[in-house]
Order: C-alpha cells, then sequence, then structure tokens
C-alpha cells in the first residue's frame, strides 16, 4: 500500500493525536498537546486504522526531524466537522481527554 502526505484543511476536519506509550490507559500530564508538531505537513499517513460516523483514524508517523517524537508512530483522529452533530464543546472536550491518553493500542 502507497502512503501519502496528511493533508486536512479547516473545512475537511481537525486533526488529534495520540502518543503510543505502555502501561495500561492513564493521563499523562508530564506530556503537552502543544509538544506535538502542529501542522499537518510533519505527519505521514501509513494506513486508516478506523472509521466512525463522523471520524476516521490513522496511524501516521512524525516526519518533523525538529520534533522531539521525530519518527514516532501516532494516531491522527481526521473529524468530518460538517456531518458531526456534536456541540462545538464537546469536541473540544474529546480532544482534549484524546491527548492525555498514554496506551500501546492508541
Amino acid at each position: 500500500m502507497a502512503s501519502s502526505p496528511a493533508t486536512l484543511s479547516p473545512r475537511s476536519g481537525s486533526m488529534g493525536s495520540a502518543v503510543s506509550g505502555g502501561g495500561d490507559v492513564h493521563h499523562n500530564p508530564s506530556l503537552e498537546w502543544n509538544e506535538f508538531p502542529c501542522f499537518p505537513s510533519s505527519y505521514f499517513v501509513l494506513e486508516e486504522i478506523g472509521t466512525g460516523a463522523t471520524a476516521a483514524v490513522y496511524r501516521a508517523k512524525i516526519t518533523d526531524s525538529a520534533s522531539k517524537f521525530f519518527n514516532e508512530i501516532v494516531a491522527i483522529k481526521f473529524v468530518d466537522l460538517e456531518n458531526v452533530s456534536s456541540s462545538l464543546e464537546e469536541i473540544q472536550q474529546e480532544t482534549l481527554v484524546m491527548r492525555s491518553l498514554v496506551h500501546p493500542n492508541v
């Protein structure tokens, strides 16, 4: 399967990522969401790993060599903001929870 760079636009979705890690699912206050590259060009999408009614999740690699997470594998959730029935506040809350999780399957 050929890979392609991640591409996002404000109309097509938003991006959230979760860090791979070990152990049980837990909140990791030592990792701040702003430590991850914020530009879509800093990620290389490897494959789709799941879909839902309003979002798709992809496995991606961080390609920004200036990032301390260079070459790490992460999950990126693309939310279809045009078809979501949740409020913006609910989406923001879900994003905050996802950012704080550390688990090898996330």
